[in-house]
């Protein structure tokens, strides 16, 4: 059965006494108490209500967090919730493939995909399809450490954002020699990044 807001109290209270007691100034005491009562538990609702993971903001969702702790770090209200929800999936995880797919998927923009690769029992790679900041990927690398059991290697394999920072190859007829993106030039001093690891 699940729970409802009641918004009838004064209504349904008037209805149970017996015929004898239903005078117009018995009626009008006890509306007046039911009155109080539908307040307290239309109050209690809010409260039961605005403190649920999906409908949280502000400070309550900052309360949630600190209990399955997971830090806001500067996250929006909607981005903390997934957030939330994924630590919530990372705590009750078995380590399993499909509770570390469970609690990176809602992370990644729209239309990314991530790629789970076990080796042996104590140690895995997630190759990530977005392009992440360096401090989501970081974030994201945390909250995977704890998805498996102590003393496993995690590895989380990611392309840099912004792309400018890409890796590049050139083709056989028109090599690329862009310092910044390929192959460094003679003094070996700048180059592309393949991929980041966290």
């Amino acid at each position: 059965m699940a729970l409802e807001l009641n918004t009838k109290h004064v209504e349904q209270g008037q209805e149970l006494p017996i015929y004898d007691l239903r005078q117009p100034l018995f009626l009008k005491v006890l509306a007046s108490y039911l009155t109080e009562v539908q307040a307290l538990e239309t109050a209690l609702w809010d409260l039961y209500v605005g403190t649920m993971l999906p409908n949280a903001k502000g400070d309550a969702l900052d309360m949630i967090g600190a209990l399955v702790g997971q830090a806001r770090e500067g996250r929006t209200d909607a981005s903390y919730i997934l957030w939330i929800q994924s630590r919530i999936t990372v705590l009750r995880s078995s380590g399993r493939p499909r509770d570390i797919y469970a609690a990176v998927l809602p992370l990644l923009p729209a239309g990314s995909t991530a790629r789970l690769i076990e080796y042996g029992d104590a140690s895995f790679t997630v190759t990530f399809s977005a392009t992440l900041t360096a401090a989501q990927a970081r974030s994201l690398g945390d909250l995977l450490r704890q998805a498996k059991a102590a003393a496993v290697r995690f590895d989380g394999v990611w392309s840099p954002s912004p792309s400018t920072l890409w890796f590049r190859y050139g083709t056989a007829a028109a090599p690329t020699l862009d310092a910044t993106r390929g192959f460094s030039d003679v003094t070996q001093l700048t180059g592309g990044r393949l991929v980041g690891i966290v």
